[in-house]
């Protein structure tokens, strides 16, 4: 296996460093319905601080029964011809969604520091666990097989298809926002990377503890193309 010298890593730190960071993301203080950013109907608002600090983070405006209806209305209309895709695209969706990721390694840490109360330690492995997930998830749509099962009828066969359900929902929790929303809830199939990539769409519900982390993790996906999803 090759190894990198130390003067090797030192030239690779040097290049990442001289790479000057995109512009951080804005908006995250709204409601992601419809396939746009925008601010929610209901007339009360979340306050969201550093839990460290106490820092008001954000203030959003939050959903109300007609915004979460709309969201899911517009995730149904949406999940057909996303599930159309071939598995090649779907694929390179995630794929982008993991280079974002990469060079927006330190905003999503920042975030997952003072959205959560996290320590940096911890947001570094969160962010690495959810960049290794996405990755692994991107395999997902070439790997999805039927089966021919056995029959006891002459010349008939019994063929299982998978299908995706549709849409579903992924409730966010506070303690590891990225990670859980991602891929380390229950298993790696159960999550949001796999279900994504395997045609369906989702619904984020956000912990309200963690807003702006799952916000930043909607941005990511959103910016790759994939169908058009609500939250």
């Amino acid at each position: 296996m090759p190894t990198l010298t130390g003067k090797r890593i030192d030239q690779n730190r040097a290049r990442q460093s001289s790479t000057p960071a995109p512009a951080r993301y804005t908006d995250l203080d709204k409601q992601y319905v419809g396939g746009i950013w925008r601010d929610a109907k209901e007339s009360s608002k979340l306050i969201d601080t550093d839990p460290y600090t106490s820092e008001t983070l954000a203030e959003i405006v939050q959903a109300n029964k007609d915004d979460l209806d709309e969201a899911y209305q517009t995730a149904e209309k949406a999940q057909p011809s996303w599930a159309a895709r071939n598995p090649a695209e779907r694929a390179a969706i995630l794929l982008r969604s993991s280079r974002i990721m990469k060079q927006r390694r330190d905003e999503i840490v920042d975030w997952l520091i003072k959205d959560s109360g996290g320590t940096r330690m911890k947001a570094e492995l969160e962010w690495r666990w959810v960049y290794l997930i996405t990755l692994e998830a991107a395999s997902f749509p070439h790997r999805l097989e039927g089966k021919i099962l056995p029959i006891d009828e002459y010349g008939k066969e019994s063929r299982a298809y998978k299908q995706p359900l549709g849409v579903i929902s992924v409730i966010s929790p506070w303690n590891l926002p990225a990670s859980e929303e991602s891929g380390l809830s229950t298993s790696l199939r159960e999550t949001t990377g796999p279900r994504f990539v395997t045609k369906r769409v989702l619904i984020f519900l956000s912990n309200e503890k963690a807003k702006e982390v799952s916000n930043e993790h909607i941005t990511v996906f959103n910016l790759c193309g994939p169908a058009k999803s609500g939250h």
